[in-house]
């Protein structure tokens, strides 16, 4: 999940993405109010009810409609997959780890070096 707002980056690996699975993550990690765009995916449909959400029909050759598209989440997942590469194999059972590593790294890119350093540290 990213953020179009903050640059927040969530990232959690999944073997079987459910509609459970998903609105637990959403619960978690969305804002009751923020409008949710995503692909086709069926399981999407969980949010029904519960997040104001659009989606984009990939299948029909729909790609972008305004504002609703997925490129900013595809565009974070270009980054990741070149970044585990380096790793030279990650196996399943960390492969959360590296995931953590990421996020955090996405996450305190935009800062400056003192305020990273007071972030991850605490110290100035």
């Amino acid at each position: 999940m990213v953020s179009r707002e903050t640059d927040e980056v969530v990232i959690a690996p999944s073997t079987d993405v459910t509609g459970e699975d998903i609105l637990r993550r959403a619960v978690k990690n969305v804002e009751p109010e923020a409008l949710v765009y995503h692909d086709d995916f069926r399981s999407y449909g969980v949010l029904d009810g519960i997040f104001n959400h659009q989606s984009v029909n990939h299948s029909a050759g729909e790609y972008a409609r305004g504002d609703v598209h997925t490129n900013t989440i595809e565009g974070e997942f270009s980054i990741l997959r070149p970044w585990l590469s380096v790793f030279r194999g990650v196996s399943k059972e960390k492969i959360f780890l590296y995931c953590a590593q990421f996020q955090l790294l996405r996450s305190i890119r935009a800062m400056d070096m003192t305020t990273r350093a007071v972030s991850l540290f605490g110290v100035a």
